[in-house]
């Protein structure tokens, strides 16, 4: 009698911990995707922008900056201040030379109100690194 009754309670913790362990498999494979920083989906307009910067700066015979703020590019209405909605709160600078061409060439670089910085590389990595953390 009581073999029964452990072998019937065995049968029933096996079969839920494998009920579970289904569960489990299913659930990771219908995770929703990772999706970017929001930001990034802003370096669409943010980047052609910087770099009509640099052509206009080249124009004008003045000196190119490595990367400029995307406030300056506001300010040449290159960019309107509703292009950069997914940059609220962050100071915001991208590159004026560089090209989206698989390197580890940092396009945009974001600085969260924490002191944290979000770059976006030419890779298309994105990396996070601690307060005023230094290149990738």
């Amino acid at each position: 009698m009581y073999g029964d009754m452990k072998r019937i309670l065995l049968i029933v913790a096996v079969s839920g911990a494998g009920l579970l362990a289904v569960l489990a498999v299913i659930l990771f494979l219908l995770r929703p995707a990772p999706t970017p920083h929001a930001w990034t989906l802003g370096a669409i307009k943010v980047l052609p922008a910087a770099h009509a910067y640099a052509k206009l700066l080249k124009a004008e015979g003045v000196p190119i900056p490595t990367f400029v703020s995307v406030q300056a590019l506001v300010a040449r209405g290159l960019l309107a201040q509703d292009d950069l909605k997914s940059f609220a709160g962050m100071e915001v600078s991208v590159s004026t030379s560089a090209v989206d061409d698989g390197s580890r060439e940092v396009l945009i670089r974001a600085r969260q109100p924490d002191g944290t910085d979000v770059v976006l590389l030419a890779d298309g990595s994105v990396h996070e690194k601690g307060r005023g953390g230094g290149q990738p």
